[in-house]
Formats: structure tokens, C-alpha cells, sequence
């Protein structure tokens, strides 16, 4: 049996956005290269103790509303490439992951790595800009690394179906938990 580390709650504030958790009083700055580099330097550590320890990595990055207004994560519709003030999610959360990932990686270890994770709507409406950051991650992880094995791929949440429910929350405005 294998054993992995699984980053499935990566979850930094949105790019432009005041971020507060309704169970933590205090607030974080909206995001800036510095944060970035925070992001980037602190999943290096992490990603290169789980290396020392022999062990696979996963990551499936996640983001929230941003707002506290209890948005689903799943009905975000975002183009990854495009920016939103400052950054785009992919300047903002992907490359700071690949490149973490490329700093602490070795020949042997071996990488899962989703686009998003539960974050479906996005997928649905730019599909096309999700294909497109394949190859960019995939040389940004093993620029220099050829030997360890990496998979790139997008994450789905399997108890939900999204689509035409996704496309009538989005005409409506809805934001909220909705399941379906």
C-alpha cells in the first residue's frame, strides 16, 4: 500500500477579494505577489518533507466564494485564464503549485495533480482554457525533472451532476449551497 500526501483543501482567498472565515475573526488582505510567493514557498516546504518521507502527491486545489456570502465552490464560474484584477487562477494558484511542486520533486516521486477540485461550473463554461494549462503545468513541474511521473487532470465532484443546472443558477445570479 502507498501511502500519499493529499492537498485537497489548498484554498487561499480569491485574487481580488477580502477573504474572512465565518468561524475566524480575523481577515486577510486581498492577494498580492507577496502572498504568492508565500503560497509558492510555504507548499515547497511541505511538498519537499513529503518527498524526504517517500511519499506521492496529490493536489487538488479549491476556492471559495471569497465574499462569506456561503457561495458553493461548485457553481463558481471562472475563466482560469482570464485575470480578475491582478491575477488569473492559474497565475494566482496553479503556477505557484507547479513550481513548489518542481522545487521539492525528485525522479522517483510521483504526482497527481487536478486543475480544481470540486469546482465543476468552471470546467463546464471553459473547457477549452482548462486544456489549455496542461501542458504549461506539466512543464513547469518537471522543467528539469524528467524522470518523476506526473498526471495533470481536472477533478469532478461524484455525488453532484452539474450542467443545465450550473447554466440556470448562473442566468439567476444564484450563488448558496444548492445540491442536485
Amino acid at each position: 500500500m502507498a501511502a500519499s500526501l493529499s492537498l485537497l483543501e489548498t484554498k487561499p482567498p480569491h485574487p481580488n477579494k477580502k477573504h474572512q472565515d465565518p468561524n475566524d475573526k480575523t481577515s486577510c488582505s486581498a492577494a498580492d505577489a507577496g502572498g504568492v510567493d508565500i503560497l509558492r514557498a510555504g507548499m515547497a516546504a511541505c511538498f519537499k518533507h513529503a518527498v524526504e518521507k517517500g511519499l506521492s502527491i496529490s493536489i487538488a486545489p479549491h476556492l471559495d466564494d471569497g465574499l462569506g456570502l456561503g457561495g458553493w465552490r461548485n457553481g463558481l464560474v471562472f475563466d482560469p485564464l482570464a485575470r480578475y484584477g491582478s491575477f488569473s487562477y492559474a497565475e494566482f494558484m496553479l503556477y505557484p503549485l507547479a513550481d513548489a511542486l518542481n522545487a521539492a520533486i525528485g525522479p522517483n516521486t510521483k504526482v497527481s495533480f487536478a486543475l480544481q477540485g470540486e469546482m465543476s461550473a468552471t470546467v463546464f463554461y471553459y473547457p477549452k482554457s482548462y486544456l489549455t494549462l496542461v501542458p504549461y503545468i506539466k512543464n513547469r513541474v518537471l522543467a528539469g525533472e524528467g524522470g518523476s511521473s506526473l498526471s495533470v487532470s481536472l477533478s469532478r465532484k461524484r455525488r453532484r451532476r452539474r450542467g443545465a443546472r450550473v447554466a440556470s443558477l448562473r442566468e439567476k445570479g444564484g450563488g448558496g449551497e444548492h445540491r442536485t
